[in-house]
């Protein structure tokens, strides 16, 4: 997930932001998390509410009015390996179901 956040272009790297929301049990592994390229935040109440699970990444992006908003969320737990079609789907505008392994162009 690294390789591919840090082999983004700065302009991709704006269109997109990647994030793992975490509870407070877990805030003293955050910066492990990713080496540090993106954010890992505390928020028991998003978590809760989103239904993450521990290893979960949020991926967003901007609309068209600059708001941005959820494209999915992706399990570093199943599916590691798809993480860069997912991201070259959402930097093409593919529109997706979910993350996973099914709906990797």
């Amino acid at each position: 997930m690294t390789d591919v956040y840090n082999g983004l272009s700065e302009a991709d790297k704006n269109r997109t932001l990647f994030a793992a929301i975490g509870k407070s049990a877990w805030a003293g592994n955050n910066g492990w998390f990713c080496k540090g390229a993106f954010p890992a935040a505390v928020d028991d109440a998003v978590w809760t509410d989103w239904g993450l699970a521990q290893r979960d990444v949020v991926i967003m992006n901007k609309d068209g009015e600059g708001t941005w908003k959820v494209y999915c969320t992706f399990s570093m737990n199943s599916y590691d390996d798809d993480f860069g079609g997912i991201v070259r789907n959402l930097l093409d505008g593919i529109e997706i179901s979910s993350c996973s392994a099914s709906v990797v162009s």
